[in-house]
């Protein structure tokens, strides 16, 4: 929303004695993605979406993205001898890639599944277990009732992370989780899945 404050962002970064800048591909849906995602927790998983996604819906039409995009190349290309060193997540962004992100939201860029919940999870403060903010209704177990290898492991816990890493879900698409970890998924080239420790596959 504001490109031509971009530089100025920059600035005072390097007052403040900041190391890195980086920008962020924003989080973001459509409300149908949503109701998509609705229908396929219960097909799926037999479960009932708590509606934790609409705080992501927008029907912004990013009509100033396009600048912002082609600012941000244009400072990541500048040779910085002194920080702050500008990056961005995902490390593959373009300014190609970056008006495509927020202008067709079913563009996936080849990332069909996401390995993050086999290497990531989330603890409630009550005990529960979730491996993604964005999938609070997928809870396998409580950790104060059960021991966490019990939870991680049990049949939800595992059909879960089986099938995002073979299918995403409809409000996966944007999901910061999936481009930190589009390297790892590129270098796999498969489904990866976390087995028990007493596994003899090798995969995990």
């Amino acid at each position: 929303h504001n490109p031509d404050d971009l530089e100025k962002i920059i600035k005072v970064a390097k007052t403040v004695g900041a190391t890195i800048v980086n920008f962020n591909l924003r989080w973001f849906m459509p409300h149908s993605a949503g109701e998509e995602y609705n229908q396929v927790l219960q097909k799926e998983f037999g479960i009932t979406s708590s509606n934790a996604w609409t705080g992501w819906v927008t029907d912004s039409k990013f009509e100033m993205i396009d600048a912002a995009i082609d600012k941000i190349v244009q400072l990541k290309k500048k040779i910085r001898i002194f920080p702050p060193y500008i990056t961005t997540i995902p490390k593959m962004f373009s300014s190609k890639m970056g008006k495509a992100f927020y202008h067709n939201y079913a563009e996936k860029f080849g990332l069909n599944g996401c390995i993050m919940p086999s290497h990531w999870i989330r603890i409630h403060s009550n005990g529960e277990m979730i491996f993604c903010p964005g999938h609070p209704d997928v809870i396998p177990g409580n950790v104060f009732k059960e021991n966490f290898e019990t939870v991680y492991y049990n049949p939800l816990s595992e059909k879960f992370r089986k099938h995002v890493e073979k299918k995403l879900l409809p409000i996966c698409n944007r999901c910061c989780g999936l481009y930190m970890t589009y390297r790892a998924s590129e270098k796999l080239g498969a489904p990866f899945v976390m087995l028990p420790p007493d596994s003899s596959n090798n995969q995990g």
